[in-house]
């Protein structure tokens, strides 16, 4: 066998040899992840500093644990909404968790900045993509995976304000600390609210009092997609009285009553009671017009106690408050 035949010999074997191995090496480029394993990730030492505000309403009332004073959150509190972060290069389409943010709160600091429970960093390697939710009370967190995106089911008291925000821009670390971007939330509202003025005609002895109004028939057990922003009301449980106590006396002139009651956007017709030095008086409300239902909007409702019934005025719809702020929660 001459030269020429020993080296197409030696090739035809190499083929012979690559075609038989060809299978098993896309093979495991099949089973390769698309994104990193939590494990596999190295960190810098950049932290991620969200900052946040609300889009389209001016103050948010929620019942975090802390509370809101003015346009900011009170210094020093906790829980102020909460985080889950994925890691690679497109915005994901698998959701099992990934990252060193999985239902993380973000806190509001002594100086009024807000920053993770514990310190956050970005990785070296890898972009970020953000979605945040609040609040981060009477929930329960489920995480995603290949097919599910994360989730958190509330049981609401109406107190609660859940809003929703993402960025899914894909934030890498910066060479240069001080150039780093970071995450900046914008909030919306998923729940309407509803806040109430009430008065008394002069029949009404002054010194009675209002123990608590409630809406009637409320669904409140939610579930807020965190990839989408959706939130879905249990229909399978039942219908509960979302109550704001007090033990105030009303006056012949309108007094706007504390604690408003936020619940699902949508329901445009609802039973409400007042209770009054221990009775019942019992009425029907219905929202029209435009924005009527929606949510992040502020709806007043207006009632008149003489005695024997509760009268209704039709119900004013402005948005969730009534004056301009720097839009910084």
């Amino acid at each position: 066998m001459d030269i020429k035949d020993r080296i197409m010999a030696k090739w035809l074997k190499y083929r012979a040899w690559w075609l038989m191995a060809l299978p098993l090496i896309a093979a495991c480029g099949d089973d390769a992840p698309a994104v990193p394993a939590a494990d596999e990730v190295r960190y810098s030492d950049v932290p991620i500093v969200p900052t946040a505000s609300i889009v389209s309403a001016k103050l948010s009332r929620a019942d975090f644990e802390g509370p809101v004073n003015g346009t900011t959150f009170t210094p020093s509190t906790t829980k102020i909404f909460g985080v889950t972060a994925y890691l690679g290069y497109d915005v994901p389409t698998e959701w099992p968790s990934n990252s060193r943010l999985n239902f993380s709160a973000v806190n509001c600091n002594e100086k009024g900045t807000y920053e993770f429970d514990e310190w956050k960093y970005y990785p070296l390697d890898y972009k970020m993509y953000f979605y945040a939710f609040s609040p981060m009370i009477h929930c329960t967190y489920a995480e995603g995976s290949a097919t599910e995106h994360p989730k958190v089911t509330y049981t609401i008291t109406g107190r609660e304000d859940v809003m929703w925000s993402s960025n899914t821009d894909g934030i890498l670390k910066h060479v240069d600390p001080a150039l780093q971007e970071q995450p900046n939330f914008q909030f919306s509202h998923r729940l309407q609210r509803v806040i109430f003025q009430v008065r008394r005609t002069a029949s009404v002895p002054a010194t009675v009092k209002i123990d608590r109004i409630s809406i009637n028939g409320l669904y409140n057990v939610c579930t807020l997609d965190i990839v989408t922003g959706d939130l879905t009301f249990d229909k399978t449980q039942p219908t509960v009285s979302l109550t704001a106590t007090y033990s105030l006396s009303p006056t012949t002139d309108y007094q706007t009553y504390p604690f408003d009651i936020m619940f699902e956007a949508g329901v445009k017709e609802f039973d409400i009671t007042l209770v009054l030095d221990g009775t019942n008086y019992d009425a029907h409300v219905t929202l029209s017009g435009e924005h009527a239902g929606e949510a992040g909007y502020k709806h007043i409702v207006k009632l008149t106690v003489d005695g024997v019934s509760l009268n209704l005025e039709t119900p004013q719809i402005v948005e969730w408050d009534d004056f301009s702020t720097s839009g910084t929660i």
